[in-house]
């Protein structure tokens, strides 16, 4: 597939006069590239029209993509990505050429202006020219469910249907949760909802995730002291806002040794799934 013979033959569907179309000049492109990183296939798009409109998403024309990415301190933990179209509502939609979420530095995403977390956003297509074209034929992939929730689904459905060999805590009570609170003792929302179904979850003989009050804050890290691991040591989640991860991340560190030493392992939801399908 040529990426920018089928960019040309979408830019031309949706503007089919070429003196109508109007690419970025030398000029805003180096500013552009100045203010956020740009894919090829993006600095391609433009080259073909700083301009565009399909029903759903309307492209940064130049001057507006720099001002968007000249300065993306408030938006947390998407401050790397791309920001290059909005979809006439609520959302931008980005790329995340770092690939800091995970699905490729090719991905696009949508992105609720007013929720910049990683587990928000809604994938929307693996390449840019894969998502145009799925908007031009009506298509909004990014109607569905974000990241976290399809993570946190993926959980409880294992959660549902567990081995014989993963052995199941006692449902834990959600007001738990809201006088714990009170004492600042917070878990990521996947794993709250994983303890409503097993407080606790034991993955064999050397592997275990703690009852609720078992666990601990680990204050230095913004973290939660979830479960141990003969092989990895102490098992936390992240709160947001440390070593640059966002919220829900399990790491591993050994007892004794500071929590930035440890090994990072993915999402918490994503990682207590695959440790239950290990353990079959």
């Amino acid at each position: 597939m040529n990426a920018v013979r089928d960019l040309a033959d979408i830019v031309a569907r949706a503007i089919p006069r070429a003196a109508d179309r109007v690419p970025a000049t030398p000029d805003e492109l180096r500013d552009m590239q100045a203010a956020a990183d740009m894919p090829a296939a993006l600095v391609a798009l433009y080259q073909l029209t700083g301009e565009l409109y399909l029903d759903g998403f309307t492209l940064f024309e130049p001057a507006l993509f720099v001002d968007v990415n000249h300065d993306r301190e408030d938006f947390g933990e998407l401050a790397e990505l791309t920001y290059f179209g909005a979809d006439q509502a609520s959302g931008f939609f980005a790329v995340d050429s770092f690939d800091r979420i995970g699905l490729g530095a090719a991905a696009i995403y949508w992105v609720d202006r007013g929720w910049m977390e990683a587990d928000a956003v809604v994938p929307a297509g693996d390449t840019l020219t894969g998502f145009l074209h799925n908007v031009g034929e009506g298509r909004r992939p990014w109607q569905g469910d974000s990241l976290g929730v399809r993570a946190e689904s993926r959980l409880l459905d294992r959660l549902d249907h567990l081995p014989l060999t993963v052995e199941p805590g006692p449902p834990l009570d959600p007001m738990v949760f809201v006088a714990a609170r009170a004492e600042g003792k917070i878990v990521p929302v996947a794993l709250a909802a994983m303890l409503e179904r097993s407080n606790g979850l034991w993955l064999g003989p050397d592997r275990r995730i703690f009852r609720f009050e078992e666990m601990e804050r680990l204050p230095a890290a913004n973290a939660v002291i979830i479960g141990e691991d003969k092989a990895l040591g102490r098992i936390a989640v992240t709160m947001g806002g440390w070593q640059d991860l966002p919220a829900d991340r399990m790491f591993a560190f050994a007892p004794g040794s500071p929590p930035e030493s440890g090994k990072l392992l993915g999402r918490t939801a994503d990682v207590i799934g695959y440790w239950i399908e290990e353990a079959a």
